[in-house]
């Protein structure tokens, strides 16, 4: 009897959650009167925008040749907007698959915006015209929409549809967003013909979890009668996720559900298994026309090459060097990740470009054929997020990189950036291991970097007449991937660098100019004049000796923090300012010393008087790891602090008393 209710009492529970959802569903095109006159979300008063909710399905259909499935996926939303930052939020992107001229279809896409003018509701339908397509990679593509009417208070929903012929594409679903949510659900009917292993991110318990096989009319395909298996997944309160500082991408932290096709039935009984393994994953692509036979290809060509590249008597590394500036000088990367060669070889070469995959599996085919051993490198950058090893599945990739022996030495290499260094690879590109692609192989290499990168601040500084500003000549060098950064910037737009430098408060008062710019051996080094405002309090005269151009805000917001801070690579930050001190003042007390030191990070302040007209302030922090983990967040965020507040306090001139 107690079994009895307590199965009464799950069934229940079940049709409650499964009414309220579908009651969410309903009011599309009803908004509540409390959602438009809600002025802030009670569970985050600081929230820009707030999701009411977000409802999304998959399920299978027959196709229209009758031969297999499709995968319907649709999704209904609602939005609370509270303030101009949340306006964005209007703004909606669909991404949608395709392979060649085979796409998925966007349909029925329909939204409103909803506001309360003198006491009344006032619904404005979204423009079924006002939809554009963007390209987004070679792969995928975006439908894009801007819901109309949307100021601060309005409510806005809208709903859509995919079409998709790719089965492997089963839709995964982001509970989290960068703002609350107040209910998001995901409801998945599965047919016996698939079978897909999904992977529950961020939470270790979900609110709402049903599964049951539906009990309505059987379909019937070929021989095989059945009913749907239906998986619901639900969460409430979903706090906004807004601590996007060092960390590698959203998607490796935010709470979401992932969807991995595993295995396959046909209609006779017979499985398959789409589950692979990571040596036949490198096997397959080995004797992949866009992959393995691309190489293969270019190591020919490369052959034909050797003559033209007159490499005789050069040492290995030297090769390499050649090789690779070779392939940046005379091919160009067209801003495109992929694993697979979208452009023939033969196209490549004519075109003088292409994407990761053309440019990198071109470098290892040309190294191979001058006697350097080279394997491709599959990894995943930093902003699609990182590599679940247990899971031998391609789409987790999106690059190339190579891995090269030089001597008993391997390294890896990219001829993608140009400013980047021939034995290394992008900074972009650092996202813990990529997979080497050899024969019968599951080897990774690790893609961290501690290799320190240097950015120096150097300046000459002098008060005004005025004594309400200092003015000076200004010095910034850099190494390694700090250089490579600021080339970048640099080459982007003149005229917005000029804005990057004067960031800070800084007036630049004629033009900037940047040394070693193409040598990338050399540090980068960008020098201006420029002057800034200081402050008066009491007669006193107070000058930050860097200025703002040290670190004057913890990035580190969280008191605690579950994953790792992520710094990319290993950076150091040297500070020298030579002050003069104006003429009629003094300073009393000079600021003290201070040095810290240990295995994870190093901080160094100095300040002293070179003569009684001038002093000198040094100061460096290093983080000598490019990645923390979560156990030492805490000090990680009090070192943030120490040197902050060390960098931050003022020099006090005071003015000296008359005798």
């Amino acid at each position: 009897m107690k079994t009895a209710k307590m199965i009464f009492l799950l069934v229940m529970i079940m049709q409650t959650d499964l009414s309220f959802s579908q009651d969410l569903i309903k009011k599309f095109g009803n908004p509540d009167i409390t959602e438009l006159t809600m002025q802030s979300y009670t569970k985050d008063k600081s929230a820009e925008a707030l999701v009411i909710y977000d409802v999304g399905k998959s399920y299978f259909v027959e196709n229209t040749a009758g031969n297999g499935f499709n995968v319907i996926f649709e999704r209904t939303t609602r939005i609370k907007i509270f303030s101009k930052a949340g306006l964005k939020y209007a703004q909606v992107e669909i991404p949608y698959y395709q392979e060649k001229d085979i796409y998925e279809d966007v349909y029925d896409i329909e939204g409103f915006t909803y506001n309360l003018e003198n006491s009344e509701l006032k619904r404005v339908p979204f423009d079924q015209k006002q939809v554009y397509k963007e390209k987004s990679t070679e792969a995928w593509n975006l439908k894009k929409f801007a819901l109309p009417d949307v100021r601060e208070g309005s409510v806005i929903e809208y709903r859509y549809k995919i079409n998709s012929p790719y089965k492997f594409n089963l839709h995964d679903w982001e509970f989290q967003w960068r703002i609350p949510v107040k209910y998001s659900e995901y409801t998945v009917r599965m047919i016996p013909f698939y079978t897909y292993t999904n992977l529950i991110q961020g939470v270790p318990k979900l609110d709402v979890f049903d599964s049951y096989e539906d009990t309505g009319i059987k379909t019937q395909f070929g021989s095989v009668s059945f009913n749907d298996m239906v998986y619901r997944y639900g969460l409430k309160d979903i706090p906004a996720f807004n601590d996007e500082s060092f960390i590698t991408s959203i998607n490796d932290y935010i709470i979401k559900i992932n969807f991995q096709l595993s295995g396959f039935t046909d209609m006779y009984g017979t499985k398959s298994e789409v589950l692979s393994t990571w040596p036949k994953m490198c096997n397959d692509l080995l004797k992949d026309g866009v992959f393995g036979k691309y190489m293969s290809s270019s190591e020919s060509k490369g052959e034909k090459l050797q003559e033209q590249f007159n490499l005789t008597g050069k040492k290995n590394i030297e090769v390499l060097e050649y090789l690779v500036d070779y392939v940046k000088m005379n091919y160009k990367w067209n801003d495109t990740y992929s694993t697979q060669t979208f452009k023939s070889l033969k196209q490549f070469m004519e075109e003088k470009s292409g994407n990761s995959a053309n440019i990198n599996l071109f470098l290892a085919g040309l190294l191979n054929s001058a006697k350097i051993q080279a394997f491709p490198v599959l990894i995943s950058t930093r902003a699609h997020g990182k590599i679940k090893s247990e899971f031998p599945f391609l789409h987790f990739f999106n690059s190339v990189v190579v891995l090269v022996k030089i001597d008993s030495t391997w390294m890896l290499t990219d001829a993608t950036e140009p400013f980047c260094a021939f034995n290394k690879i992008p900074p972009q590109c650092l996202n813990e291991r990529g997979l080497i692609v050899k024969k019968n192989s599951q080897d990774w290499v690790t893609l961290v970097n501690n290799r320190i990168s240097e950015k120096k601040y150097e300046m000459l500084l002098d008060l005004t007449p005025k004594l309400d500003s200092v003015t000076g000549r200004f010095s910034i060098s850099a190494t390694e991937y700090d250089a490579i950064d600021l080339r970048d910037k640099y080459l982007n737009s003149k005229k917005d660098f000029k804005k990057i430098m004067e960031k800070n408060g800084l007036t630049i008062k004629d033009s900037i100019l940047v040394s070693n710019l193409l040598e990338t051996k050399k540090p980068v080094v960008v020098s201006f004049n420029a002057s800034i405002q200081i402050d008066t309090i009491d007669g006193k005269l107070l000058v930050m000796p860097f200025l703002k151009e040290s670190v004057t805000v913890n990035p580190l917001k969280q008191s605690n923090r579950d994953y790792p801070v992520d710094f990319t690579y290993a950076k150091s930050r040297t500070f020298e300012t030579t002050i003069s001190i104006p003429e009629g003042y003094f300073i009393k007390n000079l600021p003290q010393n201070a040095l810290i030191d240990n295995a994870n990070y190093h901080f160094s302040y100095e300040a002293k008087k070179v003569s009684e007209k001038s002093l000198i302030i040094i100061s460096n922090y290093t983080f000598k790891k490019a990645v923390y983990e979560p156990a030492i967040y805490i000090g990680v965020k009090f070192f943030y602090d120490d040197i902050i507040r060390k960098l931050t306090e003022p020099l006090v001139f005071e003015k000296k008393q008359k005798s």
